[in-house]
């Protein structure tokens, strides 16, 4: 639940930061932007996770 709370709070802060830009169409772009970082940072998170997991089997 907590991680839930945590995502929605990402978003809408998000969400704040981009209605304050001029057009819809700079509004729409920064959103988009912000959802491939945070994009980016779960792949590198599940990549690192992943290795890990990796290395500790072949121990």
């Amino acid at each position: 639940m907590q991680t839930i709370i945590r995502c929605e709070l990402v978003i809408n802060e998000a969400l704040r930061f981009t209605l304050m830009l001029d057009t819809p169409d700079e509004q729409i772009n920064e959103f988009i932007r912000f959802l491939e970082n945070i994009l980016d940072v779960i792949e590198f998170i599940m990549q690192s996770k992943n290795t890990r997991d990796f290395i500790h089997e072949m121990n």
